[in-house]
């Protein structure tokens, strides 16, 4: 952990990962480092000397190390125990599991950062998402889901005359 943690200081590797992808806007954007371990199952920490291991693990490294379970928990108080999870494919970003809405993504990243499957795709249109303006290279600002207000206010007006 400490190895892992000091080659990615030195390199700015960490950085550097999301350079590509977020392009011009990397500037704009707050940047800090946190490093999360996600390790094993809840049931194998079950020891209270396990237990103070990680503890003593997490205040010598600087590490938020958890279990697979406890960051599942974590997610699920927010979203219903589901994770989106980002994966690097050459330059750009995909979804490696999409299972929720995904917050604000698509305000910082177009399709020149950010690629989509077709069925990823139907279903955050089914989610409300409007991929034909993002597709064309609009950010999605508002809502996280619309391009613009106007846009947002034609959705609602669709939705409610149904």
């Amino acid at each position: 952990m400490r190895t892992w943690k000091s080659q990615l200081e030195e390199t700015n590797q960490d950085r550097t990962l999301f350079e590509a992808p977020f392009g011009r806007w990397m500037n704009e954007l707050s940047f800090s480092r946190s490093y999360i371990l996600i390790y094993g199952r809840s049931r194998e920490i079950d020891s209270p000397q396990k237990q103070r291991l990680w503890h003593t693990m997490q205040k010598e490294t600087g590490f938020i190390i958890k279990t697979a379970d406890q960051a599942f928990e974590a997610g699920g108080q927010r979203r219903n125990g589901y994770l989106n999870v980002l994966k690097r494919v050459q330059d750009r970003f995909a979804f490696k599991h999409l299972h929720v809405e995904p917050i604000q993504i698509f305000s910082y990243l177009g399709p020149l950062e950010f690629s989509l499957k077709k069925d990823e795709i139907s279903r955050l249109e089914g989610w409300g998402f409007s991929m034909d303006d993002w597709r064309k290279g609009n950010r999605l600002v508002v809502n996280g889901k619309y391009p613009s207000a106007e846009k947002a206010l034609e959705q609602m007006r669709t939705e409610t005359s149904r």
